[in-house]
């Protein structure tokens, strides 16, 4: 029996039908981060201010400086006091105990203390705003290593469709067989792709749950989550 050639129309819109079904999606490709996102990104923040070594130092810096130079303590650091006692004689020649107290504020030390609560908040906002920097980094890499991984499973099924147009077209005699085999290697490429994107995903997630200060399983139920 005679198999009847297929047209050429007949493959072209098979092609096209495959390629659609490939990339129907491709507007659901996020090209902002969402609101959600940034939710998400403010909470791994907070979280990692509470894990941050740097920010966990000033902060009990601060809380020293705080007891040492408040008001009171500030001035029980400024303020010297000093008295002193003497005898005199009066107009009878009688012994009369004489006192004298005198007060002084060193106004330096005062400034000083102020200045070095100035330095702590400072200290603290820096470790603070450096915490959340490596946090935003992070975040971003995994969200776009997700991105161009799912970039890549796409183009990969748009790949596996290409080499299956390829295959009917060279068993229909519409194309040679060095087509197809371009068409095969065009998914192996594809697969290949894939396999990297995967890959920096793990790290782009490792890499968050280390700068977040949670494991990785905390960390996955926690974007779940939200």
């Amino acid at each position: 029996m005679l198999i009847k050639p297929v047209s050429r129309l007949f493959i072209l819109l098979l092609y096209l039908g495959l390629l659609l079904t490939s990339f129907g999606d491709a507007q659901d490709l996020p090209g902002f981060f969402s609101t959600e996102d940034i939710a998400v990104l403010e909470q791994l923040v907070v979280i990692a201010e509470e894990h941050d070594l740097a920010s966990l130092t000033e902060l009990s810096n601060l809380e020293i400086l705080n007891k040492g130079f408040g008001l009171e303590g500030r001035l029980a650091k400024a303020l010297s006091i000093s008295g002193s006692a003497s005898l005199s004689g009066d107009v009878y020649g009688q012994a009369v105990p004489s006192y004298s107290v005198s007060v002084g504020l060193d106004v330096m030390k005062l400034l000083n203390s102020e200045g070095n609560l100035a330095l702590g908040e400072q200290s603290l906002l820096e470790a603070r705003l450096n915490s959340r920097l490596r946090v935003v980094e992070a975040f971003v890499g995994y969200k776009v290593a997700l991105l161009t991984a799912e970039t890549a499973a796409r183009a990969l099924e748009a790949a596996e469709a290409s080499y299956r147009v390829s295959v009917l077209r060279v068993r229909v005699g519409e194309s040679i067989l060095s087509e197809q085999i371009a068409a095969q290697s065009q998914v192996a490429s594809a697969g290949l792709e894939l396999y990297s994107a995967n890959g920096e995903v793990i790290i782009g997630l490792e890499s968050l749950a280390a700068v977040v200060g949670v494991s990785v399983a905390d960390l996955v139920g926690l974007l779940e989550a939200s």
